[in-house]
């Protein structure tokens, strides 16, 4: 079986997941704060994405990026398929 970008994205997102809810000042550490995007911290444009206000979020986002990137990704192939996500993110 060949490892998709989509099957790869869900365990990311679910391992962080896991980690917010159990690990102090995670979340701190990769929302989207004007003051430091503008102070240089660039990566939290991207990871903002992988945090979730609570189980049925992280679930129905779960569920919609299996249904909807998984085809996308086979259309697309993964080159464009990682380019429509990182565009998508900001």
């Amino acid at each position: 079986m060949r490892r998709t970008i989509t099957g790869s994205l869900l365990l990311i997102i679910a391992v962080s997941y896991l980690l917010q809810i159990t690990t102090v000042g995670y979340e701190d550490r990769f929302l989207l704060n004007r003051f430091y995007v503008e102070n240089g911290e660039y990566y939290r444009l991207f990871t903002v994405a992988l945090l979730h206000g609570g189980l049925w979020h992280l679930a129905f986002n779960l569920l919609a990026l299996y249904a909807l990137g998984t085809p996308l990704e086979n259309y697309f192939g993964k080159i464009r398929y990682l380019l429509i996500l990182f565009v998508s993110l900001i």
